[in-house]
């Protein structure tokens, strides 16, 4: 267990594959907003865009940080930008969204749930979505 926080090499690998998780997944969370923006509040689909516009910034400090052979500068921009990329992330900015369950997007409704501040699923005799 040591290891995983003491052997530099390590910490390292770690850093870099939960960021590429990270970065990652706040793309797909934005392409997916962006898919559905019908879907959802003009808040939400901003607030998407600008935590993957800020996830980005941070790869792009990151690797800057790297190749340049850490100078102190662009490693406190890195830090700043990871805090800014939390902040925006826990943003109580995005919200409910109401919806309906579909069985033929069960799947792509489940993922909603996960990803958007969504009040519980209406089950529907309908197939149609309720207007927003």
């Amino acid at each position: 267990m040591r290891n995983i926080f003491e052997n530099p090499t390590t910490v390292q690998f770690n850093h870099r594959v939960l960021g590429t998780l990270t970065f990652i997944s706040s793309l797909s969370w934005a392409v997916f907003i962006e898919k559905n923006k019908h879907l959802v509040p003009r808040s939400t689909l901003n607030l998407s865009r600008l935590i993957a516009l800020v996830a980005s910034n941070q790869v792009g400090l990151g690797i800057a940080t790297l190749v340049y052979l850490v100078p102190t500068n662009l490693a406190l921009l890195h830090q700043a930008n990871s805090l800014l990329l939390l902040s925006v992330s826990l943003s109580p900015d995005s919200p409910s969204v109401d919806l309906v369950l579909l069985p033929s997007n069960l799947f792509i409704n489940i993922l909603k749930l996960c990803f958007i501040n969504l009040k519980p699923l209406e089950i529907s005799s309908s197939f149609l979505l309720p207007p927003l």
